[in-house]
C-alpha cells in the first residue's frame, strides 16, 4: 500500500537507487520550487524487469549502465583538458548530474559567449523567421506554397533535432579533443543539469550555424529556401524553448507535463533513449522511447 501510494504521487521520473528503493525526479506534485533533483523514496524491487546501479545524491552517479557514451569517464579523468591550443575545459563526468553552475573555461570572454539567455535567441531568430516567411509568401513561392514549406521545416528541424542529439551528442569520445567538444556541445549539460545559463545554446554557436545552413538552403531549394528554412528556425527556436521551460521547474498542461517527464527520465533514468525534446515523434519512430 505504501508503494502504491508512493508511485501515485510521484510525477516526475522513477529511478532506482542501490538498496533498491525508487526515487522520484522533477515531480511536478512538489510546486514551482520543484527541481529535478528533488526526490522522494519508496521501497521497490524491480522495474521494467531490468537491473540498474543508479544513485540520488548530488555528486554521485544517477544511472550507470552499459552504454557507451556514459563509460567515457572510466577511460578519461575529468579535469582541465586542451581544446584548441591554449584553450582548455574543465571538464566533469556527464554520468555524475551535479547542482550548480558549470564552470568552462579560463578566459573570461569565453566563458560569457558560451552562455545564454533565453530572450537573446527569441529576440533573433523569431522575427528572422517571421521575415523569411513574409518574403517567400509575398514572392514567387506565393502563400499557400509557403505555408506548405513552412511546416515542412519545422518537420526537418525536428528530425535533425533528433538524428544530432542521438548520433552526435552521445557519441562516445575517443581521445581527449573529443572529449572536450563533447562537454563543450552537450556534455556539459548532463555534467549539470540544473545551470540555467547552459540551458539553451548560446548565439556565439548558432549565428554562425544557421547562417550556413541558410546558405545550403538557398543552394538547394532557391526560391523556396525562405519559407522552408523559416519553418526549421522556428522549429529551433521552440525547441530551446521548450528545454528551457522543461528545466526551469513545473510544464503546465497535459502535453507540457508530457514533455517534461519524457526529457527528465534522458537525464535522469535512461539517457541512452528519449532524445526527442520538444516532440518525442521520432523517439517513436525509431523505438527509442
Amino acid at each position: 500500500m505504501q508503494l502504491l501510494c508512493a508511485l501515485r504521487t510521484c510525477s516526475g521520473v522513477r529511478v532506482l537507487t542501490p538498496d533498491l528503493r525508487l526515487e522520484c525526479h522533477g515531480d511536478d506534485q512538489q510546486g514551482d520550487k520543484a527541481r529535478p533533483h528533488d526526490t522522494i523514496m519508496t521501497d521497490l524491487r524491480q522495474e521494467r524487469g531490468r537491473t540498474r546501479r543508479l544513485y540520488g545524491s548530488p555528486g554521485r552517479s544517477n544511472y550507470t549502465e552499459q552504454v557507451s557514451w556514459l563509460s567515457t569517464f572510466n577511460r578519461f579523468r575529468p579535469g582541465r583538458v586542451p581544446l584548441v591550443g591554449p584553450v582548455a575545459l574543465f571538464v566533469a563526468d556527464w554520468s555524475r548530474p551535479q547542482r550548480g553552475e558549470a564552470p568552462m573555461f579560463d578566459s573570461p570572454l569565453l566563458e560569457r559567449l558560451s552562455v545564454v539567455r533565453p530572450l537573446y535567441p527569441t529576440a533573433v531568430y523569431l522575427p528572422a523567421g517571421l521575415f523569411l516567411l513574409w518574403r517567400s509568401a509575398t514572392g514567387l513561392a506565393g502563400p499557400l506554397t509557403s505555408a506548405g514549406l513552412y511546416l515542412a521545416g519545422l518537420l526537418a528541424w525536428s528530425l535533425l533535432e533528433y538524428g544530432a542529439h542521438r548520433g552526435s551528442f552521445h557519441h562516445e569520445p575517443q581521445n581527449q579533443r573529443q572529449l572536450a567538444v563533447a562537454y563543450l556541445i552537450h556534455g556539459v549539460h548532463h555534467a549539470y543539469p540544473d545551470d540555467s545559463r547552459r540551458w539553451m545554446l548560446p548565439l556565439a554557436v548558432t549565428i554562425p550555424v544557421t547562417s550556413l545552413l541558410y546558405l545550403g538552403f538557398r543552394a538547394a531549394l532557391g526560391v523556396h529556401a525562405d519559407a522552408s528554412f523559416a519553418g526549421f528556425v522556428h522549429g529551433y527556436l521552440s525547441y530551446d524553448l521548450v528545454h528551457y521551460f522543461i528545466h526551469r521547474g513545473r510544464m503546465p498542461g497535459r502535453i507540457g507535463r508530457f514533455l517534461r517527464q519524457h526529457h527528465m527520465a534522458h537525464h535522469y533514468s535512461k539517457p541512452e533513449r528519449n532524445f526527442g525534446v520538444s516532440s518525442p515523434l521520432w523517439d517513436v519512430v525509431f523505438r527509442t522511447r
